[in-house]
């Protein structure tokens, strides 16, 4: 079982402990249902319809045993703000709903406010010391400790804003450098197993979300940790989810989007300093849609042991753009896989890091080949590597697999370390060196970085640049000749020696671009290297690897094979002869001609010979095509629009598919080849894995062919070579090139930018039956909503489908008001209320289904005594003369 199979199993059982335990308990012989209708702070030691505060709730809560439900009435328009005169009572009693969402004015957003302001320095807006509980829909503000504070398991902490007020924000207005923070500690979980924080906005305070001490298998998800609730501006915190202690076990995200918490704008995004922390599909640094930057200072700081960065999944990718640092690890055995880092969230437009990676600890890997990162378009380098061993053991750091381009700097900066193996990944437009292996300001030089097998395209520099001391100042190999087949040369003994074909670099050495071969030189230092035929007029390179692991530079390019370019026809003699019947011309072999030249030459001399047989004048004309000369650059041969329609040619530019399209790449030949065969090379380029080929005699191929995955977003660039067999029909030539490239994207379409918080289902009116389609039959959330037990408000919320989320219908009520789905996440169906969401597909097999059995409400009432000797009488609804602070049940 891998690691995201586990952390989804334990956030199932986690749901379904919450959910079973209060389903269990939805009408206990000892429940209380309890209504807050004051916004005051009084303790009459009643809870009652005439008198009932968030403190006495609390109270009357923790000394009914079993489960409780607080909601909230209270008159008149909101915001109701309950500025406390001592700290609340602690939560002690297991399964407590506090539910502020239940206020009949909640729209979407809090009203319930609960501040702080009055209280001492060390104390705490709520305190949830028992399970099973769930705090819902409130704002909390100005408490200089902690607004939130759990030690129990199995607690909901969902849907509030802590360390803001609705409507009582902007951009910037949270001063912390000034002391303005709203709150130390937004949402602290101390101790306990298995807690959530969902659905929250923090923002405004110390620390928006804590996770330390004891706590293990916390979940945090779905949360806005630094902005505005609609994700489109900073309101900073100090660190937004701080992990530290004791704590493990700890997920930060998932791999749905409601799972996805935006953390943007803090000092420090994610700093973990403890182990076994996952960080999984997240937007940190950005706004909510990924595409504009709300920048963290450091993105993630990762310290400890045993972290995953992202995940096997694309929805496990974290989006990791627009910070000063974007990710910094100086932990050990940390895996960093599938992210996108200094892009936007499509991975093909720019929101620049400063630097994309810093690394700074042993034995971790980022990337590996079927899990690759995107590290594009940061400002600097791609990644930064600083000091990756303590002294005397090794470093270890793998890079692998990954798709490093676009960056100001270059693709990996290898500073200070030892033992560091750079292998197959893409290195492409960096501006500097693609790989850059130390610097003169380094304390240490360094020693043992392999780069192996890799691809490199067009950077700014050499593609792999070695200072002075660097790597032992291993020498580059010397290919003494190459064939289309074969290179040879020296390099040091015993070393591996990687053979590549050469994307020509103006220093002349490198760049290697598509790898060949490797062989290991001789005692020697000679080696000799066969790999499969290269085109001819092509470069070939390549690197050294000592048995220590220290790789060369590459070596300077050889040219294979023959470029048979002739220097332009020239007109050597003309030559008048008077002809007779009997006349003959001369023909030149035109096959060493530039092709465009080719036709023309040849249908002038076949009109000059027709000419002279007819008994005309005959006029030799002899071209003098010059020696074949060996030369390192060929002609410009014709572009291949020359021989296709480009407008008959698919996909078009810019061409925009969903996830999950297989593109179909189709060429439309002219109908006249230039030659009796012909074949058609296409190239693709993609962030997942850089450049592929393939040859096909017929113009069409899918982009799957090519080891691309359709699902995966991206964008992708294409171009066309043209291919014929010579007159010997014995070798393929380059007739025609640079059809292209041509671009088209891979887009995942962006889910709505809202705060994800949870509202109050509204009295449903009748709709009409949706129209059926032919479509699978489902529902989007265009608000929050709850899903519940059954059909109707009087049943418990089961799950909530947040807006833009979607989920298959099972079934409808009799009275099409509610259809019965199935929430993404959730093992067992619902009922949620059709007014709430839009319904698309085909209705006509969706069966109505029975409502469960209606849950029975307690209806509470006051002691009323009728006369002064008689005994009291529990009435409802409760009269003026009732005695003050009795609750009862009729």
């Amino acid at each position: 079982m891998n690691a995201s199979t586990t952390f989804r199993l334990v956030r199932t059982l986690v749901l379904m402990a919450l959910l079973v335990g209060l389903f269990l308990n939805a009408t206990p012989a000892s429940a209380a249902n309890l209504l807050v209708n004051s916004a005051n702070d009084n303790d009459d030691g009643y809870c009652d319809a005439r008198h009932c505060s968030l403190r006495e709730a609390i109270n009357a809560a923790n000394a009914d045993p079993g489960w409780d439900r607080i909601d909230f009435n209270i008159p008149g328009a909101g915001p109701h703000i309950i500025t406390l005169s001592r700290p609340l009572p602690a939560v002690t009693d297991n399964q407590t709903w506090i539910l502020a969402a239940s206020e009949p004015d909640f729209a979407g957003q809090p009203v319930v406010i609960i501040d702080g302001r009055l209280l001492p320095a060390d104390a705490v807006g709520l305190a949830i010391q028992s399970s099973d509980n769930v705090v819902r829909g409130f704002s909390l503000v100005n408490f200089r400790r902690t607004a939130i504070e759990v030690t129990g398991s199995r607690n909901e902490i969902a849907g509030n804003f802590v360390g803001i007020a609705p409507g009582r924000f902007s951009e910037g207005s949270c001063d912390l450098e000034g002391g303005g923070a709203s709150n130390g500690f937004g949402i602290d979980i101390e101790a306990g197993d298995g807690n959530i924080a969902r659905d929250n906005v923090a923002s405004c305070n110390g620390i928006g979300v804590d996770v330390g001490y004891s706590a293990t298998g916390t979940i945090v998800a779905g949360n806005f940790i630094g902005t505005d609730p609609s994700g489109a501006y900073a309101i900073p915190n100090g660190t937004g989810v701080f992990v530290y202690g004791d704590a493990s076990g700890t997920l930060i995200g998932g791999d749905e989007p409601s799972e996805r918490n935006l953390i943007s704008g803090n000092r420090t995004g994610i700093l973990i300093l403890t182990n076994d922390v996952r960080a999984s599909g997240n937007r940190i640094g950005t706004n909510a849609a990924g595409d504009a930057p709300i920048g963290n200072v450091r993105g993630l700081e990762v310290h400890g042991r045993n972290h995953v960065i992202g995940g096997d999944t694309f929805g496990e990718s974290n989006l990791i753009s627009g910070n000063t640092t974007g990710l910094e690890i100086r932990g050990e055995n940390i895996t960093v896989i599938s992210n996108m880092i200094g892009s936007d969230s499509h991975g093909v437009a720019r929101v620049s890091n400063m630097v994309g990676i810093v690394v700074e600890g042993s034995g971790n890997t980022i990337g590996n080949p079927a899990s690759a990162n995107l590290i594009a378009y940061n400002m600097v380098n791609g990644v930064f590597v600083g000091r990756v061993h303590a002294p005397g053991i090794p470093g270890d750091l793998d890079i692998l697999g990954n798709v490093i381009h676009g960056n100001g700097g270059a693709g990996i900066h290898v500073y200070e370390g030892e033992d560091i193996l750079i292998r197959a990944n893409t290195f492409y437009e960096n501006e500097a060196a693609g790989v850059d292996v130390g610097d003169t300001r380094a304390e240490e030089t360094v020693q043992r970085t392999t780069i192996t097998v890799n691809f490199f395209e067009r950077n700014g520099w050499e593609a792999i640049l070695l200072s002075p001391g660097a790597n032992g100042d291993i020498a580059p190999p010397i290919l003494t000749a190459a064939t289309r087949t074969s290179a040879s040369g020296t390099a040091c003994a015993g070393c591996i020696v990687e053979v590549f074909r050469a994307e020509p670099d103006p220093s002349g050495s490198g760049e290697g671009r598509d790898f060949l071969v490797s062989v290991t030189a001789g005692t020697d230092g000679v080696f000799a290297a066969t790999f499969a035929e290269v085109e001819g007029c092509q470069e070939v390179t390549a690197t050294a690897t000592d048995p220590e692991g220290n790789t060369s530079e590459f070596s300077v390019n050889r040219v294979v094979g023959r470029c048979t370019a002739p220097p332009s026809p020239w007109l050597s003699a003309v030559i008048l002869i008077l002809g007779t019947a009997g006349g003959s011309a001369f023909m030149p072999d035109l096959r060493l001609g530039p092709l465009r030249l080719r036709g023309a030459l040849r249908r002038l001399l076949g009109g000059l010979a027709g000419l002279a047989g007819g008994g005309a004048v005959l006029v030799i004309i002899t071209l003098i095509l010059g020696n074949v000369q060996t030369r390192q650059t060929e002609e410009p041969l014709p572009p291949c629009s020359d021989f296709l329609n480009e407008n008959l040619s698919l996909p078009p530019f810019s061409a925009v598919f969903e996830p999950g399209t297989d593109v179909l790449i189709e060429l439309s030949p002219q109908p006249d080849p230039p030659g009796s065969q012909t074949r058609w090379r296409v190239e693709v380029t993609g962030w997942q894995a850089g450049s592929r080929e393939l040859t096909r005699a017929t113009p069409s191929v899918r982009l799957s062919e090519f080891g691309f995955d359709p699902q995966i977003p991206g964008e992708y660039f294409w171009q066309v070579t043209g291919e014929r067999l010579d007159q010997d029909g014995q070798t393929w030539e380059v007739f025609c090139e640079d059809f292209g490239p041509r671009q088209f994207s891979i887009q995942r379409p962006t889910p709505t930018a809202t705060a994800q918080l949870p509202t109050s289902t509204p009295t449903p009116t009748p709709t009409a039956t949706p129209t059926p389609t032919l479509a699978t039959p489902m529902v989007i959330a265009h608000e929050n909503a709850f899903c519940r037990y059954g059909p109707s408000q009087v049943y418990e919320a089961a799950a909530m489908l947040n807006q833009g989320q979607s989920a298959p219908i099972q079934g409808r009520s009799n009275d099409d008001n509610w259809w019965f789905v199935l929430p993404p996440g959730e093992r067992y169906g619902c009922w949620v209320w059709a007014g709430a969401v839009d319904a698309t597909g085909d209705f006509s097999g969706v069966p109505r289904r029975q409502a469960p059995p209606t849950p029975t409400s307690t209806p509470y009432g006051c002691w009323v005594q009728p006369c002064g000797q008689c005994p009291l009488v529990c009435t409802l609804p409760c009269p003026p003369n009732a005695v003050p602070g009795g609750a009862c049940t009729p």
